[in-house]
């Protein structure tokens, strides 16, 4: 009933504005607004797997929490001029992008992705955040998750789901996590590795435990055709 009432007085706060105040004017008064409803609500990290966390913005605005949470890598993924804090309380990395369907965001997923390994290579802590932690947040998360653990988007999307109920990429960006998936995990290179291993056909012997003296005649026959 308390955030009903609240959004109802920003209302009501915006209709008293005069006609000529630009559209820009209020956007950045609903987001004042909803930075402090997220202090207020939503300012704690999310664990999402070991070391990787992911929030909003007004987890990242909660330096306390932050440093009980152990947070030492912070990738920012929103609109925003400036990273808030010194380079010497966080390891940072800034791309700025906005949530829409138009915008491209799989070039940035491989240095965004050398930037969240290098943290838990090291057992450190990551928070990956935007605006809402909803789409472009979770989409970097989603990224990490396929090149590191091998998982499809929609896998990567579930477990996220699980840990962040809100998370949920916009479709442009689905699109490109999945055009993403692809290309490293392209049919004709699971195929080509395919036709290398069953091109040794020694090696395959010795995996199936065949008897010494028919790995030593399949070894030999292999020196009298090369």
């Amino acid at each position: 009933m308390k955030s009903q009432m609240e959004h109802f007085e920003i209302l009501d706060e915006m209709a008293d504005f005069p006609e000529e105040l630009n559209v820009k004017a209020i956007l950045e008064k609903v987001k004042a607004f909803l930075v402090v409803k997220q202090l207020k609500e939503d300012s704690s990290p999310n664990l999402v797997i070991p070391n990787l966390y992911i929030g909003c913005l007004g987890t990242v605005l909660n330096k306390k929490k932050l440093f009980e949470t152990q947070i030492t890598h912070i990738l920012s993924v929103c609109e925003m001029p400036i990273f808030p804090y010194q380079p010497e309380d966080f390891k940072s990395l800034l791309i700025n992008i906005n949530d829409s369907v138009d915008q491209e965001i799989k070039s940035k997923f491989e240095i965004a992705n050398d930037f969240i390994h290098s943290a838990i290579q090291k057992k450190q802590n990551v928070l990956i955040h935007c605006f809402a932690g909803k789409s472009r947040s979770a989409s970097f998360v989603i990224a990490y998750l396929i090149k590191y653990l091998q998982m499809t988007p929609l896998q990567a999307l579930k477990l996220l789901q699980s840990k962040r109920t809100i998370a949920q990429p916009n479709m442009g960006f689905m699109k490109q996590l999945d055009a993403y998936h692809k290309e490293l995990y392209r049919q004709p290179q699971i195929q080509k590795q395919k036709k290398q291993e069953e091109s040794t056909p020694l090696e395959k012997k010795v995996k199936q435990n065949e008897p010494e003296e028919v790995q030593k005649q399949s070894s030999d026959q292999l020196v009298l055709n090369s």
